[in-house]
């Protein structure tokens, strides 16, 4: 088949050559090459390169069967004839060297062996995919495998978009259940946390025994993964609603424990660094910078030190220079630069114990494998489909 498409496509065709002619047109001058018995030696000589030349030139148009068929078959017996009346006259008969007349002819019988070999290939196997009445007709498994690649190369939202085609279009498959996880799962790791919350949270209101467990831990690492670019102490709550749905998991469930070790070391954590404000705040009150070096804000220190104590100075020097105008000025700016000194140290001591719990869930997270990750949500709790 493939063959006869390459030869074909070579010879070409006329509009007024039917299939059938064509294709016999096609096999005659084939076979007029490559059987032995169908020419003399001369003329299979020159029929190969008279072949070899219409290959590279569709332009060369058939015009019809007899005379296409006429023309390629008779061609080396006129050549033939114009070979003798020109060795009559004197004239070389062979236009080619005898090397070249070689070559041409081994090249001759490769592309004769290749087209050979291409008719005797197999047929390609048929896509999943086909089309009926014009339309492309896809089977679950084939929106299915469509999803789960986009989803493994990172287009998290078109496989959204393909799982719930799936969903639509086949609503009692046997992949509704996974393609329900996994567009939660596409969510989270598209950065769509509170999308991926609500999604698992409308799964739990309907879910099967079998997928509440994945469901509720879902919408767990959902709630542990919002407004992550917030301070700590304002996801305090979004962290407690999931370290609940963890809890709430089967006792029957693999993971139990897992989850159960990963709530006690995030309600009761060990060895987390962290800082007093009002510590700060109060040594900053006695001596201005001294809450931020407290924190370890070692330039903030400084700045409102020396700040501090140039305000103090010249506050001091103007009331006994008798200048109260100038007095007055700095020392309202001295009151502002010691205010912002004790504020500054304390709001210090918050970040700094932000920065510590944040660091601090980091580190339970990866040793308990509760991340958001590329290669899926916390391999050890992925379900295989």
């Amino acid at each position: 088949m493939i063959g006869h498409t390459v030869l074909k496509s070579a010879l070409g065709a006329e509009p007024g050559i039917t299939g059938k002619t064509q294709r016999f047109l096609d096999l005659s001058v084939f076979a007029a090459a490559v059987s032995p018995r169908k020419l003399t030696r001369g003329a299979r000589g020159d029929l190969f390169p008279r072949l070899l030349f219409v290959l590279p030139h569709p332009t060369k148009r058939l015009r019809g069967l007899p005379e296409a068929v006429s023309r390629r078959l008779e061609a080396p017996a006129v050549v033939a004839g114009e070979q003798a009346h020109d060795s009559k006259r004197g004239v070389r008969a062979d236009p080619l060297p005898r090397g070249g007349r070689a070559f041409h002819r081994l090249l001759a019988a490769v592309v004769a062996a290749a087209l050979l070999a291409l008719c005797l290939l197999p047929p390609a196997p048929a896509h999943a995919q086909k089309l009926e009445d014009g339309r492309l007709v896809l089977s679950e498994a084939d929106v299915w495998g469509h999803a789960e690649a986009l989803l493994a190369e990172g287009e998290y939202f078109r496989a959204v978009t393909e799982y719930k085609r799936l969903l639509y279009f086949f609503p009692a498959g046997r992949h509704v259940a996974a393609a329900r996880q996994r567009i939660g799962e596409a969510l989270l790791r598209g950065g769509e946390a509170r999308a991926a919350g609500e999604h698992f949270g409308q799964l739990l209101a309907g879910a099967a025994p079998g997928e509440r467990d994945a469901a509720l831990y879902g919408r767990a690492l959902a709630r542990l993964e919002l407004g992550r670019d917030q301070p700590y102490r304002l996801r305090v709550p979004a962290i407690a609603a999931g370290l609940a749905d963890l809890r709430a998991i089967s006792p029957g469930s693999p993971e139990k424990a897992r989850v159960e070790g990963f709530a006690r070391a995030l309600e009761a954590p060990a060895d987390v660094p962290s800082r007093s404000p009002w510590l700060a705040g109060g040594l900053s009150a006695v001596l201005p910078g001294a809450g931020s070096l407290y924190v370890g804000r070692y330039a903030e220190a400084s700045l409102a030190f020396f700040a501090n104590a140039l305000l103090i100075a010249t506050t001091v020097t103007a009331f006994q220079e008798h200048q109260p105008a100038l007095g007055a000025v700095t020392g309202v700016a001295a009151l502002a630069f010691y205010g912002g000194a004790i504020y500054a140290a304390a709001n210090g001591a918050q970040k700094f114990n932000d920065r510590a719990q944040d660091a601090y869930l980091e580190r339970q997270r990866e040793r308990f494998g509760l991340l958001v990750t590329p290669s899926g949500i916390a391999a050890g709790f992925e379900q295989k489909f």
